[in-house]
This record gives C-alpha cells, sequence and structure tokens, in this order.
C-alpha cells in the first residue's frame, strides 16, 4: 500500500539522501503509472529539488517494496510561494501597531504553513478567524480570494530575498474558504515577512 512505501521513503536510509515532503498521485495521462512527487529542504530549510543521485537512489529503493505491477515516475513537487495580505480596522483604544504585530505573529504561529504537505490546502477562514480573535481586531476588509497569493521574483521588490517562479492564481484556486494547491504542488511561506497586515 502506498501508504507504507511513503513511510519508508521517510525512513529510507540517510546515506541514500533525505526527502523531506512526499506525495504519491495518479498519472494523468496512463492508469499504469503513478507519480511519486517529492522535495527537499537546502540548509536555510527552503524547498529545493532532489538531486539526480537522490532519484537515482528512491528509484532503487522502491523497487524492493512497490506492488508488482506499480510503475513510478519521481518528479519534482512544484514549489509555490506565498504571501498573506491582510486589512483590518482596529478598535479606537488599543495601539494599531501593537496589533499588527500581533495578528503576524499569531497567523505565522498558529497557521504553521511549514507542517503544509504536498497538494495540502490553505484554510483562508483560518487565517481570518486568528486576525479577528485578536484582542482589538474590530473587522477585516480584505478580499478573502486574495488574503493568500502567490509570490515570485516577478513580484518581489525586496532584493534580500529570493522565490521560486511558480505561479497560481488565488481566484481560479479558491473555493469557500479554501484555497486548493495546483496538482502536485506545495505551499511555502519562505519568509515570515510575508505576512503583510495594515490597518485601514
Amino acid at each position: 500500500n502506498h501508504e507504507d512505501l511513503i513511510s519508508r521513503l521517510y525512513s529510507m536510509p540517510s546515506d541514500f539522501g533525505r526527502i523531506s515532503k512526499v506525495s504519491i498521485l495518479d498519472n494523468m495521462h496512463t492508469k499504469n503509472a503513478k507519480d511519486l512527487c517529492i522535495t527537499c529542504k537546502d540548509l536555510s530549510s527552503n524547498y529545493v529539488n532532489a538531486s539526480n543521485a537522490l532519484k537515482f537512489n528512491i528509484s532503487n529503493f522502491i523497487n524492493e517494496f512497490r506492488v508488482i505491477g506499480d510503475t513510478f515516475n519521481i518528479v519534482d513537487a512544484k514549489v509555490f510561494n506565498i504571501s498573506v495580505f491582510l486589512k483590518i480596522k482596529v478598535s479606537s483604544n488599543y495601539d494599531p501597531e501593537t496589533v499588527v504585530t500581533d495578528v503576524k505573529d499569531k497567523i505565522f504561529t498558529l497557521m504553521m504553513f511549514e507542517k503544509l504537505q504536498i497538494g495540502e490546502s490553505i484554510n483562508v477562514n483560518k487565517i481570518v478567524k486568528i486576525a479577528l480573535d485578536t484582542p482589538g481586531v474590530l473587522t477585516i476588509s480584505s478580499n478573502f480570494k486574495n488574503i493568500v497569493r502567490t509570490k515570485t521574483n516577478e513580484n518581489n521588490t525586496f532584493s534580500n530575498r529570493m522565490y521560486n517562479d511558480n505561479s497560481f492564481s488565488s481566484i481560479d484556486n479558491y473555493e469557500e474558504g479554501i484555497l486548493y494547491s495546483p496538482r502536485g504542488g506545495i505551499f511555502q511561506l519562505k519568509y515570515q515577512e510575508d505576512i503583510e497586515v495594515i490597518t485601514g
């Protein structure tokens, strides 16, 4: 079973290399193959593609455990860097700067974006609830479909930040408070500073 195979991959001997996240998807072109989506982490804990050597080791490793008839294509998961943007209204008896900092810290801590798996969606409603539960926040005036946005080098204004060039449509991938990951993709909040909260 595929869950067993995923567990084995996570516990693969370290001299084979180390996988950070793995997921098994149906291949879109044939029923006889599965796509084994993987991603690794560099020393800064950012997602990177697996080396060819690691893919070769994985291929040999899974041959011992795969079910007869199963064929796996080892592919790199697409990393989608994200930013979070919220516009809030702060109660008059609270310091706006303090409230903004609290909202940003709570979103970063409670959403635990680093725990997201390949193919896992983001609950935008949860982000909104975290903000509204922060003392001093009266309302949120952001369009829910644009709270989580794609972040690439193309729309980056900070020279000290680098992003992947994969992008997604926050409009097309959003439905009823959930932002769905593109197939074989994984969301990553690369920098805590990419949570932006403004008052107004």
